[in-house]
């Protein structure tokens, strides 16, 4: 199990940061195959760096309820159940104990796959500069406050294939801007 009480506040914060965001971008985009083209098969290989962005986009996503619902569920999907339990208990500790919580948009700026094996490591810009930590039960900020964006972070998710699929087993970061 990883050891969780590690992670860096910063690097919650930016985990719940990235809770809105989504992968986009023109590398995303979907050509229509010409006519000429043979239909893909299905015994074709995966493609493993759109697999593990995926795994990453998904985690992104369901970070967003997984903070409103203050539970682990939405992440298991995309992360083994060690670091979505530990997640959830370092946003409890840290944030909704003390009565705060994140609100607002996330996007990833950039997001780098590296697969070897069974393992991969993404390296992402997470642009939180229309997030915000705030008093638990805000909804929205108030034009002229004085809360202050997180900011622009780099972040490491690190991933395991289980069972076929990917997993995120840890995100470390958080402290150098991007």
């Amino acid at each position: 199990m990883p050891d969780v009480r590690r992670v860096p506040l910063p690097a919650l914060i930016l985990g719940a940061a990235l809770m809105l965001a989504a992968c986009g971008g023109a590398d995303d985009v979907t050509e229509p195959l010409a006519a000429s083209s043979p239909t893909p098969s299905t015994s074709e290989p995966v493609d493993q760096d759109a697999a593990v962005k995926a795994t990453f986009a998904g985690y992104v996503k369901a970070m967003a309820t997984a903070i409103e619902q203050q539970s682990a569920d939405p992440l298991r999907p995309y992360a083994t159940d060690a670091w979505a339990t530990g997640v959830i208990a370092q946003y409890r500790a840290n944030l909704w104990n003390k009565k705060k919580t994140i609100i607002g948009t996330n996007t990833v700026a950039s997001a780098t796959p590296t697969v070897t094996g069974e393992t991969a490591t993404l390296e992402a810009c997470v642009d939180s500069s229309n997030a915000f930590q705030v008093p638990l039960g805000t909804k929205a900020i108030r034009a002229g406050s004085s809360v202050t964006p997180l900011g622009r972070w780099r972040d490491r998710a690190e991933l395991r294939l289980v069972d076929g699929s990917w997993k995120i087993t840890t995100i470390t970061g958080g402290r150098q801007k991007c």
